[in-house]
């Protein structure tokens, strides 16, 4: 596995310098890939760019790194780079966690003071890896996204209220005033006040000439209809009475 596992990391917060030698990136690419998408931020000697001056971007790497990852091989041992690289890391006081991927009998770095694993004393990958994570800093992971809340939920619709069907009544003429069978006459010349006609039951149902008080706040008496003048026969008739 040769191409770029992934893009290495650029940014303010803490994450792991990766020192190996170039002829191992089958066998390295593959761990740090796995531990990316663990979460871990790794940077290694890929993410320079070109035109820039190669030793001052990886020196400049290894001073803001917290954590040096070295995977340590026949041919890293062997190679000046990552010698200097660990020499500029111990002199900075980087921490240095070496990954042997393969037994050696002569190792020539200054790393034995450092705790390391063996890539090949464990059963299986999988046990390989959780010790790996268990020696990287906890410091060096992304944090993990916020979940995005869901939207509330849109309100259930008021259901319109059915008006039902009321049985229609017939309205009941209002009873007499003081318990009288003879409709009143209301003479309105005491007071004819907007308060007063506002008493008025409009909706009472009335016949000709008889008007009911709906409310009344006095009392009222009958007032009789005056009398029609006499015509000339009812005169005449009197007068031979007489």
């Amino acid at each position: 596995m040769s191409e770029l596992p992934f893009v290495p990391y650029e940014g303010p917060e803490p994450y792991i310098f990766v020192s190996y030698a170039h002829a191992n990136k089958d066998k390295v690419y593959p761990i740090i890939k796995q531990l990316h998408e663990k979460g871990y931020r790794l940077w290694w000697d890929e993410g320079i760019r070109g035109g820039d001056k190669w030793w001052r971007k990886i020196v400049q790497h290894i001073h803001s790194s917290c954590y040096m990852l070295l995977f340590v091989t026949s041919e890293a041992v062997e190679s000046e780079w990552v010698e200097d690289e660990v020499m500029e890391a111990r002199e900075h006081k980087i921490a240095i966690f070496p990954i042997y991927l393969q037994r050696l009998t002569q190792i020539h770095l200054p790393i034995k003071k450092y705790h390391f694993i063996e890539k090949w004393a464990f059963p299986s990958e999988d046990s390989f890896t959780k010790e790996l994570c268990r020696g990287l800093p906890e410091r060096t992971k992304r944090s993990a996204p916020k979940p995005i809340p869901p939207p509330p939920p849109k309100p259930e619709p008021k259901p319109v209220p059915v008006e039902k069907p009321t049985a229609k009544t017939e309205k009941k003429p209002a009873p007499p005033l003081n318990g009288e069978t003879k409709p009143y006459w209301l003479d309105f010349s005491f007071d004819d006040s907007e308060a007063t006609r506002s008493t008025l039951d409009a909706d009472m149902p009335t016949s000709k000439g008889e008007v009911y008080f709906a409310n009344p706040t006095r009392t009222f008496k009958p007032v009789e209809p005056e009398p029609k003048p006499a015509s000339l026969m009812d005169r005449k008739s009197k007068k031979r009475r007489r």
